[in-house]
């Protein structure tokens, strides 16, 4: 590949990369002000309360496979396929694990409605985690 041609790709690719992460704050900045117009500061709250949870699991689940896929050269299809069942085996243990800590988690924050509301949010781990590899 000559330099010319992997310059330009390069360039591309950067703007590409600015216009997912701008428009990724832009929606995320977004939600953020129509979910606050919506919710009261209670449900807010939970909201928050929650998301320390999801936050700490969702850095699990990834725990780097997807970095060192990209970094090391010559991934094997069962390279990806390891990664994917590991991460999605990871993310269904650690919705059981909070899915059963759902009401101590609503103790600690002396919330009782955090229960339900836990048990539907932290699905979205078990989502995510499908779209981690292929992402790669």
């Amino acid at each position: 590949m000559d330099s010319e041609n992997l310059k330009k790709k390069t360039a591309v690719s950067l703007v590409w990369n600015i216009f997912n992460k701008a428009g990724y704050q832009v929606i995320a900045f977004l939600v953020a002000i129509i979910t606050t117009r919506i919710l009261t500061p209670e449900d807010f709250g939970y909201i928050a309360a929650l998301a320390i949870f999801s936050i700490v699991s969702g850095v699990l689940i990834e725990s780097g496979f997807s970095i060192a896929l990209v970094r090391r050269e010559n991934n094997t299809r069962a390279d990806y396929s390891a990664a994917f069942y590991f991460n999605v085996l990871l993310s269904i243990i650690l919705y059981f694990i909070l899915f059963f800590s759902a009401p101590l988690i609503a103790d600690f924050f002396n919330m009782p409605p955090l229960v339900n509301l836990a048990r539907v949010i932290f699905l979205a781990l078990v989502i995510n985690s499908f779209v981690i590899v292929p992402n790669v």
